[in-house]
């Protein structure tokens, strides 16, 4: 499937509907692979033509596609948060790759793998060249423990989908058959827990997880229902909490405060026949996914706020706890 640029779809709050607009960012040379965004910076982040890891402003700030270093060899870039700092992989001239973060354009090994995942805080998980996960922050790296085998089961597929700010890591893992599925947490301090029932896609900045099915949970105790048939993505603390996904009607939605906000039906003027194909992240107000034009061209999404004047305070107070969520990609 060839992705041929970005485009940036905003929209304006008015009570419980909304309104979507569209404009594309250009960057000459290159086709993109955006992976996640910034809520805080407005950047986003992914592969661009050559196996190239970038960082990329918003339409707000346009300082253009800025290719990261990859020794020459091939990087991918995998999240990216409040902090602009990148992490993902790159490839060394004997086929290796390597785990790790940019600050700035400059790439900072951590060990064999790739990392996947970083919070505001820092914290950083990824897998190694064995299937093995681990964490790491403030220069420590700890093994993330694999799930205990049993007479019955016998784990593999072990992959993480979040990590809290308090350093808990959410995860899934498939029995070696594929018949049974479960999720799991870790931490440094508890070690690996099962979540027997529980298939996690994503997990708040305070713990909450959001399971396959909609349900929320803390640990294994049902909370409430997310209103989202299909999810992908949770941010938010307590009133702002905000859930991405398909509705019912397999429409892409946004959840929040008993509203559901549907994207697609409310494409305005010229944005209208477009298709959502996928939402994978949402960070605050701000989406990133793939769509389709009234042509046929499969383009990136990345879906920003652009509240009017007179609604500016009010909205800004509503996302002001909402931080960057990591990618999801399927």
């Amino acid at each position: 499937m060839r992705i041929a640029s970005v485009i940036v779809l905003s929209f304006v709050t008015v009570a419980a509907h909304a309104e979507w607009h569209a404009q594309r960012i250009q960057a000459a040379g290159y086709q993109l692979d955006h992976r996640s965004i910034s809520f805080g910076t407005g950047y986003t982040a992914g592969q661009a033509t050559g196996h190239r890891a970038f960082t990329q402003a918003s339409k707000q700030r346009r300082r253009g596609l800025n290719l990261l270093e990859d020794l020459g060899f091939g990087s991918w870039a995998n999240d990216i948060n409040y902090s602009e700092t990148v992490v993902g992989r790159i490839r060394t001239a004997s086929g290796q790759s390597l785990a790790g973060f940019w600050t700035g354009a400059a790439f900072t090994a951590i060990t064999d793998g790739e990392a996947t995942i970083i919070n505001n805080v820092g914290m950083i998980s990824g897998k190694r060249s064995n299937g093995d996960l681990f964490f790491y922050h403030s220069g420590v790296l700890t093994p993330i423990d694999r799930l205990p085998n049993t007479e019955q089961s016998e784990w593999i597929n072990q992959t993480q989908v979040g990590v809290t700010d308090s350093g808990m890591v959410v995860g899934t893992a498939v029995t070696a058959d594929g018949s049974v599925r479960t999720g799991w947490l870790w931490s440094a301090t508890e070690g690996i827990v099962r979540l027997p029932g529980l298939w996690p896609v994503d997990v708040s900045e305070v713990g909450v997880i959001l399971n396959s099915d909609g349900y929320l949970y803390n640990r294994n105790t049902l909370l409430r229902y997310s209103h989202v048939a299909y999810p992908t993505s949770i941010t938010g603390v307590g009133h702002n909490e905000m859930i991405l996904g398909r509705h019912t009607n397999m429409e892409w939605a946004v959840y929040k405060n008993g509203t559901l906000t549907g994207i697609e039906a409310d494409l305005e003027g010229e944005d209208r026949g477009w298709s959502i194909n996928h939402c994978y992240v949402m960070n605050g107000a701000q989406i990133v996914g793939v769509g389709t034009s009234p042509t046929g061209t499969v383009w990136n999404i990345a879906i920003h706020p652009v509240p009017e004047p007179s609604a500016l305070a009010a909205f800004a107070a509503g996302l002001g706890v909402l931080w960057l969520r990591r990618p999801k990609r399927t």
